[in-house]
């Protein structure tokens, strides 16, 4: 009887051991895969003394993000002046909760415009220089934001980068913009680098007028796909296959070979590419605004961001739009506040849903803050779906708002000006009245 007991006993002590053995399996499986919320949004620093800007934004491959722009910060303690600046490289978690943050010392106007994850872990960046001129600036990190290396490109004029990718060979495409050489003004520029950053040929694109470059991608043939004011496609080298003039601020080929770029004029234009370049359609998705980055979406359809929204008297707001597959739009939404607010980088992120950075002036500690946004696949950041067509309300009302509010104060001007007039002109009509009454 005891011995049934004690084995009965220990039975039970070996599959208590065993469940709270699985139970710490699983709840240490569950803290090492942080879920990712579907929607949030986070003013990166947003302190009175810091100045901070997102230009673009990447999902790492632990299911965070990193951002780059640039960073500016003064402040006094212990009768020091204290001043860091420069370009910068920022890291959250899926949830957006902050890791850490590297700044580039340079000055106010260096920037870090494009940011990607190498195939090591670290991560490349491409912006601007600021010494004697202004120069393509390409730095290496390591997975920590270390810097590994850097190295500047540039002539005797104003050089500028703005979109890298590594490439096949584990090297490195530049896109840019150049003063310095080409045929004068601005012109698209395109450098390609080894793993280290040591430039193995450059490529210049344009005539006498402004043709910057503004992104970059290698194509599934080797070759890269330049977007700005022109659309240029090359081989492998570097060498000009075809030129269109189709100006968009982002391009990135499509699934079925083809372009989508992005328009950077005045309106939120999306076109649609054959493989040669030749137009397939071309939609207008909003007025007054700008198409910063587009990508092609899971469903074949395109998310863009921008901003858009503001008529000079109304602050624009950062925008994101979804298209199908024939850029026509399913949804469109407006993030932002009482200040100016703009998108300049969008992706889709790994549970469907997108994240989005910018700049913002609505929100922080005033001036501009970096702003960071995920959204779930339908767009939403919280309850308050605001999108052109609820602002284009808002605006009617406020004008109908307005315009009674101009009908009242004109009313009561009227009434102070002509006020003693009226009484006495009511008054000798009472009193004749009264008088030839009696009589």
């Amino acid at each position: 009887m005891c011995k049934k007991a004690t084995s009965f006993t220990a039975g039970k002590f070996c599959a208590a051991v065993f469940i709270i053995f699985l139970l710490s399996v699983i709840a240490a499986s569950g803290a090492a895969g942080e879920p990712q919320e579907a929607r949030w949004e986070n003013v990166l620093f947003g302190e009175y003394d810091d100045s901070v800007g997102g230009y673009c934004v990447e999902q790492t491959s632990d299911g965070g993000y990193v951002v780059t722009g640039y960073y500016h910060r003064y402040w006094e303690a212990g009768g020091e002046h204290h001043l860091v600046e420069g370009a910068c490289l920022i890291k959250t978690t899926a949830n957006g909760t902050f890791e850490w943050m590297k700044v580039f010392d340079a000055s106010y106007d260096d920037t870090g415009r494009s940011v990607r994850q190498t195939s090591d872990g670290g991560y490349i960046i491409t912006g601007t220089y600021t010494g004697d001129e202004r120069d393509v600036w390409l730095i290496k990190t390591d997975s920590a934001g270390n810097m590994e290396w850097n190295t500047t490109f540039g002539g005797e004029d104003d050089d500028f980068g703005y979109s890298v990718e590594q490439t096949s060979d584990g090297g490195y495409i530049v896109a840019g913009s150049t003063y310095s050489y080409g045929a004068g003004g601005e012109n698209i520029w395109l450098i390609k680098t080894d793993s280290s950053g040591i430039r193995e040929w450059d490529k210049v694109f344009g005539g006498s007028g402004h043709e910057g470059g503004r992104s970059v991608e290698q194509t599934t043939d080797g070759g890269y796909i330049i977007g700005g004011d022109w659309l240029v496609k090359t081989d492998s080298k570097g060498n000009e296959e075809w030129i269109k003039e189709i100006e968009g601020g982002d391009a990135r080929q499509t699934m079925d070979g083809g372009y989508i770029i992005a328009g950077s004029g005045y309106d939120i234009q999306l076109t649609k590419t054959d493989s040669e370049g030749n137009e397939e359609w071309s939609r207008k998705l909003a007025g007054s605004g700008r198409g910063n980055s587009v990508r092609q979406t899971s469903d074949g359809g395109y998310i863009i961001t921008g901003y858009g929204g503001g008529d000079g008297w109304v602050p624009c707001s950062m925008v994101l739009i979804k298209t199908d597959s024939e850029g026509n739009k399913e949804w469109d939404r407006m993030f932002g506040g009482d200040g100016e607010d703009r998108g300049f980088s969008v992706r889709q992120t790994n549970d469907g849903g997108y994240i989005l950075t910018g700049v913002t002036n609505s929100y922080g500690g005033g001036g501009e803050d970096a702003l960071l946004i995920k959204t779930d696949p339908d767009g939403y950041n919280n309850a308050d779906k605001t999108n052109f067509k609820t602002m284009e309300m808002s605006r009617l009302m406020n004008a109908v708002s307005f315009l009674f509010f101009v009908i009242i104060i004109t009313i009561l001007a009227l009434l102070k000006l002509f006020a003693l007039p009226l009484i006495l002109i009511l008054t000798i009509l009472i009193l004749v009245y009264m008088w030839r009454k009696r009589r």
